[in-house]
């Protein structure tokens, strides 16, 4: 499809491991908010190949009561991510 965004809540959970999509179409905007309502970090793994993040920094946690944001654009056959976390 050509965007959407997707909101993930959890307390729960300890590791959220995020693979390839599929249905994404060229120059398509996509947005992923994982947040944490939990009292323990969350380890985050990108298990696909589909996802190349800005200076090849990944967020790898989510930290008790936050929020990461990932913004994506699909663009030479891989999605490309940036993201910030801690709103305040």
């Amino acid at each position: 499809n050509t965007g959407n965004v997707q909101l993930w809540v959890s307390s729960s959970v300890t590791n959220l491991e995020i693979q390839n999509t599929t249905g994404q179409q060229f120059g398509g905007m996509y947005t992923l908010v994982l947040q944490n309502t939990g009292s323990n970090n969350v380890t985050l793994n990108f298990s696909g190949s589909y996802y190349s993040f800005a200076n090849g920094i990944r967020p790898n946690i989510i930290r008790p009561q936050s929020v990461v944001v990932i913004s994506m654009v699909t663009a030479t056959g891989k999605l490309l991510c940036t993201w910030a976390e801690d709103f305040s």
